[in-house]
């Protein structure tokens, strides 16, 4: 039995293993600005490599029967014998029906992706909003003790513990990268901006 027999099935499965592959490499590069999808997928001919796997002539027919998106490019097997083009156009069919289900099943997991990045962004949003309320209430009063001709000793005490809760609300303001919320806040709109761009050239 041929492996193509069911044919799509074959390919959908096939390009569930593509995207789970390379997903996190794609949403590297988006995130850098690169959001064209099907250059992505052509990069270093890495759709073309996952595809070329071994057809023989049934192969190639049962491909041929059952897809719905035929290469027509003769060029692309106008030198080879009866049998060898066939077998070629046999490929370069399962490469656009292949191409066809790498685009859905990624549009589906950038959505994803997008989807989590905003609830993570208005996580983050909300985190630096309380942490700013806290700082300002701790800044107003420790700038009424600074006013003070001098400070007895409670009120050195509270002193004291205002500049230490303001060191510890400035570690809260670094995510766990080290990165500030507010750095983190922007590359993180930008790359959701990033994903918006790819998710709109599939």
């Amino acid at each position: 039995m041929s492996k193509f027999e069911n044919y799509y099935n074959h390919v959908n499965e096939e390009a569930e293993g593509f995207v789970g592959q390379y997903l996190e490499d794609f949403i590297h590069d988006i995130s850098n600005g690169s959001t064209d999808v099907d250059s992505l997928l052509d990069d270093d001919g890495k759709l073309h490599e996952y595809c070329d796997q071994h057809f023989d002539l049934r192969d190639a027919v049962e491909i041929l029967e059952q897809s719905n998106n035929v290469e027509e490019d003769s060029g692309l097997w106008e030198s080879l014998s009866p049998i060898e083009a066939v077998e070629s156009m046999g490929f370069w069919t399962f490469k656009n029906d292949m191409r066809d289900a790498v685009r859905e099943q990624l549009e589906d997991k950038l959505e994803e992706k997008k989807t989590d990045l905003e609830s993570e962004l208005e996580d983050l949003e909300k985190t630096k909003s309380e942490i700013e309320e806290k700082m300002e209430e701790l800044e107003n009063e420790r700038d009424e003790l600074d006013e003070l001709d001098e400070m007895d000793e409670d009120e050195q005490k509270r002193y004291d513990e205002i500049e230490t809760k303001i060191g510890e609300l400035e570690k809260e303001r670094l995510d766990e990268n080290e990165e500030d919320i507010e750095d983190a806040i922007e590359t993180m709109g930008y790359t959701i901006d990033y994903l918006d761009e790819a998710i709109d050239s599939i």
